[in-house]
């Protein structure tokens, strides 16, 4: 009976101490799982930190603001109103200008101002006369030309459209800040709902992109760029009770700029 029960102690204790070895290899597996986690995370924080630093040196150079200018006159007096401030990304250039990409209704005139003119101010805030070269509210996208002082960046675009899920990052001026760099992912395309907007200003009738880099006011006509700082949309329309933009995808940007026969750099895109 003694002996039995010495076996029974003896087992027992054998069980308590593989109990206990299992919670240390447990222990053991969650920390190697969460010193992956960690190491994972590490390193794409600092993907975003060379990404961040990239783009603040190679793209936040293509970066324009433009503003237009409406004129009207009557009596003899020649009455002027800012039409809008929005932004814009160079994506080509000649021997003398600089071409940029916005949206149709940063350029627009308003109802009444027969007269228009555009301010563009690069990324340092260097000011130049501005002038249209061709646009379209079915697209609302405009082509503006400035002419060459000093040596800016030209981004290119994507070869196709991006997908749910897609890392972005939207660039502009919000509110009149300079060069405003936010991330974010694109959430999904969705037809444009803009029951106010001017047809002759912006009549889109395809689907945009849904992405979540914050964007407000000023951000319109502002590129939309992938990781690889290639330019996947033009951010166009806002949300006004959410952080959500909308923007025109590449695809359809390369349309709009085949039917009107733009040279990249002397060759015509496809």
């Amino acid at each position: 009976m003694r002996h039995k029960k010495i076996l029974l102690f003896l087992i027992l204790a054998l069980l308590i101490a593989l109990s206990g070895c299992t919670d240390i290899l447990t222990l053991q597996k969650e920390n190697r799982e969460l010193k992956a986690w960690v190491e994972a995370l590490q390193a794409e924080t600092d993907n975003l930190y060379q990404l961040f630093e990239d783009i603040s040196l190679e793209v936040v150079p293509a970066n324009v603001m433009i503003y237009t200018y409406c004129y009207k006159t009557a009596f003899g007096i020649i009455y002027d109103e800012v039409g809008g401030q929005g932004s814009g990304v160079i994506i080509s250039s000649d021997s003398e200008n600089y071409y940029v990409l916005t949206n149709n209704h940063v350029i627009s005139s308003k109802p009444g101002y027969p007269r228009v003119e555009h301010e563009i101010y690069d990324y340092k805030m260097n000011k130049t006369r501005g002038y249209v070269v061709f646009s379209d509210p079915n697209y609302d996208l405009a082509v503006v030309r400035f002419r060459k002082s000093i040596e800016l960046a030209i981004l290119p675009l994507a070869n196709k459209n991006p997908v749910k899920g897609d890392r972005v990052v939207a660039i502009g001026q919000p509110e009149g800040q300079l060069n405003v760099i936010t991330f974010g992912k694109v959430i999904n395309y969705i037809l444009p709902n803009c029951s106010d907007c001017n047809p002759s200003e912006s009549s889109v009738n395809f689907p945009c992109i849904l992405h979540d880099s914050f964007t407000n006011h000023g951000n319109s006509g502002g590129m939309l760029i992938n990781h690889q700082k290639e330019i996947v949309g033009i951010n166009t329309f806002g949300s006004t009770d959410t952080s959500y933009g909308l923007a025109v995808p590449v695809e359809k940007i390369q349309a709009f700029l085949a039917e009107h026969d733009f040279l990249f750099n002397n060759e015509r895109i496809d």
